[in-house]
């Protein structure tokens, strides 16, 4: 019996030298200690007669050391692993102390640079406050300045009690004065009056004063008198001095129309009502005429008119050209509703295009209407203006039938034809001939 549990109990204790010595097995420099502990562990145990120990015993005491050799294997576990954390390159994470020094400085860098802000800051709200203390002292000094002054001004007004009897005295004098000289009396007995007047030696100022005075009713008075006599002179006599009402007089229709005509300068004005086709058609069309009759000297300017008040900025040009994009209705100008609007005054459309051609072809430039875009004006026949259909409507209105028979209306799609550019050519260079005889 006793020989059996002996067996059973080598039997465990092999096992779990085995189990410690597989599972628990670990390196380094300890390892040489820990297994003389074991033997000698072992050898106690060996030692131990098998009469006294008892199976529940046994297995108690075998589990018990096994339960110590875990706890110390854990605690070594702890350790190796570490150790072995910092044989695999681990430990590079550890800060150096250069690498201390340089995150060191990093960080009084930041602090510093947050510092240096901060001061340019109050330095900056200082400086503000100096300026706005020395702008209230400069105006606290100008104006003690300024009470002084009135002050001082005060004193002397105080001790010059006849300052005011003065002023009195010398105003009187110059009513007087003028009295005489505005009256029906002759001119020798004013200037008779005038050297009998008094005045006070002692102010000086107050003689200058008078005497500037004097002077000026004195010229006031004699222009008076001369242009009272040239009115009479030329009312009496108009025929005798160069006919000023006449037909070659400075008011006379022929001189105004001249300085008129004088006033316009060598450029195109291109008018449009909108803002649509102005560069895509408009520009290049009075270009291309331009570039034909090789006029070097002629601008273009543009004029945009979207409502009346716009016709007083058009330039003083010599010729105008007058865009009409194409519209379904194909109507040139407005319908002349003039007779309409004035039964019902309530009608405040007013019909910009008409008044725009009205009011160029009353002043003294030349006028061109050109009608864009229309599809059957791309292939017009030689010796045709326009196309044909638009015929009937030029015809009907007023305004296009006076610019039409001075070859002034055109329609184009896109671009003039060379027929039609001839006769742009002619008839403008003609006009300039004109004015020029005339103004000359």
């Amino acid at each position: 019996m006793l020989v059996e549990h002996f067996v059973s109990f080598a039997a465990l204790t092999g096992i779990a030298i085995v189990l410690y010595g597989v599972v628990f097995k670990s390196s380094g420099p300890d390892n040489t200690a820990k297994a003389g502990l074991e033997e000698e562990k072992l050898q106690e145990m060996k030692n131990i007669k098998p009469a006294n120990i008892d199976k529940s015993e046994m297995h108690e005491y075998i589990r018990k050391e096994v339960q110590k050799e875990i706890k110390k294997h854990n605690i070594d576990s702890v350790v190796r692993s570490d150790v072995q954390k910092y044989q695999q390159g681990e430990a590079q994470r550890v800060l150096t102390p250069e690498l201390l020094e340089a995150m060191i400085a990093s960080s009084v860098e930041k602090v510093m640079d947050k510092y240096n802000k901060y001061n340019d800051q109050i330095q900056e709200k200082m400086e503000e406050l100096k300026d706005k203390i020395s702008e209230q002292k400069t105006i606290k000094r100008e104006s003690e300045a300024m009470l002084k002054r009135f002050q001082k001004l005060l004193e002397e007004k105080e001790n010059n009690t006849d300052f005011e009897d003065l002023i009195l005295s010398v105003y009187r004098k110059i009513t007087k004065i003028s009295r005489v000289l505005f009256s029906n009396s002759t001119l020798h007995s004013k200037i008779k009056f005038l050297l009998t007047v008094n005045v006070d030696s002692d102010n000086s100022v107050l003689i200058v004063i008078l005497c500037v005075c004097v002077i000026l009713i004195l010229c006031v008075c004699l222009a008076l008198e001369i242009c009272t006599c040239r009115l009479v002179y030329f009312w009496f006599f108009p025929k005798k001095n160069g006919k000023p009402d006449g037909p070659d007089g400075p008011d006379s229709p022929d001189s105004k129309e001249k300085r008129d005509l004088k006033k316009l300068e060598d450029s195109i004005c291109i008018v449009s009502f909108s803002n649509d086709y102005v560069e895509k058609y408009h520009v290049p069309l009075a270009k291309s005429l331009i570039e034909y009759s090789n006029w070097k000297d002629f601008r273009l300017k543009r004029a945009l008119i979207r409502e009346p008040e716009s016709l007083r900025f058009i330039p003083p040009s010599k010729i105008f050209m007058v865009f009409v994009d194409y519209n379904e209705r194909n109507d040139l100008l407005e319908r002349n509703d003039s007779t309409q609007r004035q039964v019902d005054p309530k009608l405040k459309q007013v019909p910009i295009r008409r008044e725009t051609v009205r009011s160029l072809m009353d002043s003294l430039a030349f006028v061109l209407f050109v009608y864009c875009m229309e599809q059957s004006s791309k292939h017009l026949p030689i010796g045709e203006r326009y196309a044909h259909k638009l015929s009937s409507k030029i015809r009907t209105d007023k305004e296009l039938k006076i610019l039409d028979e001075k070859k002034c209306v055109y329609s184009v799609y896109n671009s003039f034809n060379n027929y039609q550019l001839g006769i742009m050519k002619q008839i403008i260079e003609d006009f300039c001939k004109h004015l020029k005889d005339k103004t000359s």
